[in-house]
């Protein structure tokens, strides 16, 4: 809860500090007319999910720890908070996820991306106290609260796109609910008629690809790896140089680079992954020069590692635009963890004997990350990517730290209009400490894989 607390006073500390007052239209949607805020409609939607998914854990998947009473609701208020024992997948992609419905509440009644955050604390702890008979876990607080802003406030906008740029009705409101339900579920609620195509103010740039081709992975610790198969999108909202812009809002700037792996070893395995950064606060120093303050969203799945990571980083971003269409875009970010996750041997050692149970094979901690990303685009000989991330995550619990490196490298070449081909390779290493228990006082372990990609822009 601490955690929270500090980071959110932490962005309006480096919004007045660094990048001076903002004008006071700055934090009003990009959407006009002016949306109208609708509280209660809010508070209802969320209180309605909260209490729907609760019933549904309770009743149809017969869960024990969501079969609630008053006498949990008491116990969870007078226990305080405890560790977690969930899944990596529960605590890392489905408390955010259940967090952006919460957050999605607010923004689709009115609310702004400040004004939102609130309402997904509140929804969340909601949640933790009265919808488990499980003690509160502050972990589920962080992720299912800051996770669940980021998802929450990324969908909004790609649900805004498909609103505003499909014309048939059907296929417009079958694709926004995909990416934002809850937008739609207040769309029936409010009874509201919008009218998305006649609003010439929103028309964010948006460019990306999907990619799809095959994987072949290599570990000189794991010998039991096997092809697979890869699908794959990236995706670039919003103009981040864009200097004539008067008032830059959270999110108007996006990356985002999600991707699955399939394996074939056995049974049929697939790994999802998420790389993300979405600026809270820009500078302009000049039309190829921008400093800003980001939030970093990551969730990295395979056979071989688990990592993940919720920061707030200093950016630096440079863009030089060169002759015959060739462009250069690098930047470079550093910041801290406020929660970070690794897979890690050392706590089925600790906890296993302790706790019936018990889920996690990750640890959890504070710590730092540096990410480093560069894009060369040539109009004759095709693209270069790449990218580095760095984690360092300090465990709270089991006393130790995790290093943690990515990197992904990438070439891809146009073949017909916006069809290219392209070769990807990915790195990754991990070197852990834990003094404590000398069993794993010294881990190392590496991976490669290698892809060959079909991509189509977009």
């Amino acid at each position: 809860m601490k955690s929270i607390i500090l980071i959110l006073l932490s962005f309006f500390f480096f919004k007045s500090f660094l990048f001076g007052q903002l004008p006071n239209n700055a934090f009003n949607d990009s959407i006009k007319p002016k949306a109208i805020k609708r509280p209660w409609v809010a508070t209802a939607e969320i209180l309605g999910t909260n209490i729907i998914i609760n019933r549904f854990d309770a009743n149809i998947r017969n869960v024990e720890w969501a079969k609630v009473s008053p006498a949990s609701w008491m116990s969870n208020i007078k226990a305080g908070f405890q560790t977690d024992f969930d899944y990596f997948t529960t605590n890392w992609l489905g408390h955010p996820y259940h967090g952006s419905l919460l957050y999605n509440a607010a923004r689709s009644n009115g609310y702004n991306f400040w004004q939102s955050a609130p309402f997904t604390l509140g929804g969340s702890l909601m949640w933790e106290y009265f919808a488990e008979t499980e003690v509160p876990s502050k972990y589920d607080i962080i992720t299912t609260t800051l996770g669940g802003i980021y998802l929450g406030e990324m969908t909004h906008r790609i649900g805004e796109i498909f609103m505003h740029k499909i014309k048939k009705p059907g296929l417009r409101h079958t694709l926004t609910a995909l990416v934002n339900p809850m937008s739609q579920v207040n769309y029936l609620v409010v009874k509201k008629s919008r009218q998305p195509n006649n609003d010439t103010a929103f028309n964010p740039l948006l460019n990306g690809q999907f990619a799809i081709g095959g994987t072949i992975p290599y570990s000189t610790t794991n010998n039991t790896l096997a092809p697979g198969a890869y699908l794959g999108i990236s995706m670039i909202y919003g103009d981040l140089f864009n200097k004539t812009k008067k008032s830059y809002k959270p999110f108007d700037y996006f990356t985002l680079n999600s991707w699955l792996n399939v394996s074939f070893k056995d049974s049929l395995s697939i790994y999802f992954s998420i790389l993300s950064g979405a600026p809270l606060f820009v500078k302009h120093l000049n039309k190829n020069n921008v400093l800003s303050i980001s939030q970093q969203y990551d969730y990295l799945t395979s056979n071989v590692y688990k990592i993940g990571s919720i920061a707030v980083t200093g950016d630096y971003s440079f863009q030089h635009n060169g002759h015959n269409d060739n462009y250069l875009s690098t930047s470079l970010k550093a910041g801290f963890i406020i929660l970070g996750s690794s897979q890690s041997e050392v706590v089925k050692y600790v906890y296993d004997s302790t706790y019936k149970f018990f889920y996690r094979d990750y640890i959890f901690g504070n710590g730092f990350t540096v990410k480093a990303e560069v894009l060369f685009k040539t109009k004759k000989f095709g693209n270069i990517t790449g990218n580095i991330n760095k984690w360092v995550i300090y465990a709270g619990d089991t006393k130790g730290v995790e290093n943690l490196l990515l990197i992904i490298a990438g070439y891809d070449y146009p073949i017909w209009r916006k069809l290219n081909i392209g070769l990807q390779a990915n790195y990754y290493m991990r070197k852990a400490n834990y003094n404590q228990y000398p069993a794993f006082r010294e881990i190392k372990k590496d991976y490669y894989d290698f892809r060959a990609l079909l991509s189509l822009r977009f």
